[in-house]
């Protein structure tokens, strides 16, 4: 019996160690979150997301995929809630990784899809920082293509009561950019 419960210890501690020790196949996103939680200057995060796939081609991923991202407006009935979405951003990439962050600062990375249900468009953010992981629809899309409308939904709770604009920026959003000091 020692030796049975001796043996499913070790193949535990080995199977676990094997699956976090991975490091040399990471992908975009989980080097991001290896490359932040290792820099000194980088919040540490909790979380996991998992590996991102490849996203479909469509009008939303094509406007997705160009640039930087960039809350410009963003409603929550809570102040300080409301207050952290300012100078929020994400670069989403064709690989289903995206990187996000506040002003200069990248603050997680992770894996991104777009989806359809009920004749309505959808995105979920599964973030290294599981605090950030999201679903939102997307409402609506401006002419220039430049500027989207995002609502929370009841997938998570702590978005539900979210809406947005997120607008389209050739590079992360700067302090002085949004005139806040």
């Amino acid at each position: 019996m020692n030796r049975f419960l001796i043996a499913l210890t070790l193949i535990s501690v080995t199977l676990f160690l094997s699956c976090n020790g991975e490091q040399g196949n990471n992908t975009p996103a989980q080097a991001g979150a290896a490359e932040q939680q290792s820099g000194s200057q980088q919040p540490k995060v909790q979380g996991y997301a998992n590996k991102p796939k490849a996203v479909e081609d469509s009008r939303y991923a094509r406007l997705l995929v160009l640039n930087y991202w960039v809350f410009e407006k963003y409603y929550h009935p809570e102040k300080p809630k409301k207050d952290l979405g300012k100078g929020r951003w994400f670069k989403f990439e064709k690989d289903g990784s995206f990187v996000s962050g506040r002003w200069e600062d990248q603050t997680a990375s992770g894996s991104w899809r777009l989806y359809t249900r009920e004749n309505k468009q959808f995105i979920l953010l599964d973030s290294t920082n599981d605090k950030e992981d999201a679903e939102f629809e997307i409402q609506a899309i401006n002419g220039d293509e430049d500027t989207m409308a995002w609502v929370g939904t009841e997938a998570y709770p702590e978005f539900k009561p979210v809406s947005l604009i997120i607008t389209n920026l050739l590079s992360i959003p700067t302090k002085a950019q949004f005139g806040v000091q």
